[in-house]
């Protein structure tokens, strides 16, 4: 790990605002000192400040609005589906690897719901699948469909799994959208589509009853029902 005299200037304040995130001295929505007070407050010189500015913007940590300064802002999803994105087309990433990726994480997710979440946050679930039984557009039911599973995610109150989560479904979008496009017919249903939003109903039985071995046989059947 690199000592602080190993880091450069603007990593080195980078660093102090992860730590008073950290402690509570800074929270979403607080404004940031200026420009000239932050030099004052690290010891640095203010192209830095600025490179440092910049560098927290692009990690959707800070947002600069234009005559009002910079503020802390919880953006961070925003940057990590562009850094996933491009992680993904350098390591050569396939569906595939999403797909078991995807897996891991909404298992997790279902597990801490089934074992932590009241039966009445569970119940909230069924509002997304009545949400896709009243869409018939391929474009509204993509997007139904990614937020019932997001919704699942967002119930195991893990931000890993939901940070992760939300970022790797923007990606799987697209994707999901072309199988449910060549799955339909004229704007009509197919029996493989209801098949998929029936996949959806046992799930949400099994973690209703709180069933973690049906709910990952579901899951595993669902991906490979979308994947292929």
């Amino acid at each position: 790990m690199k000592d602080e005299c190993e880091l450069k200037s603007y990593q080195i304040i980078i660093k102090e605002f992860r730590n008073m995130l950290s402690n509570g001295e800074l929270k979403c929505g607080d404004k940031l000192p200026s420009e000239r007070k932050m030099t004052d407050m690290f010891h640095l010189s203010r192209t830095s400040v600025r490179e440092a500015l910049r560098s927290l913007e692009m990690m959707g940590i800070v947002e600069k609005k234009h005559g009002e300064g910079n503020y802390i802002v919880d953006n961070a999803e925003n940057s990590m589906i562009d850094v996933l994105s491009i992680m993904l087309i350098m390591n050569k990433g396939t569906m595939d690897d999403f797909m078991e990726f995807r897996k891991w994480i909404e298992l997790g997710a279902i597990k801490n719901v089934i074992e932590y979440s009241s039966d009445e946050e569970i119940q909230q679930l069924k509002t997304y699948l009545k949400d896709y039984e009243s869409h018939q557009t391929v474009y509204d039911r993509t997007q139904q469909d990614i937020a019932f599973h997001k919704a699942i995610v967002s119930l195991s109150k893990n931000p890993f799994f939901i940070y992760i989560f939300n970022a790797f479904s923007v990606l799987a979008s697209t994707h999901l959208e072309q199988m449910l496009n060549k799955l339909t017919s004229n704007g009509k249903n197919s029996k493989q589509v209801n098949s998929i939003h029936q996949e959806h109903l046992d799930l949400l039985s099994a973690i209703e009853a709180r069933d973690y071995k049906q709910a990952e046989k579901i899951v595993i059947s669902h991906i490979i029902t979308v994947h292929e």
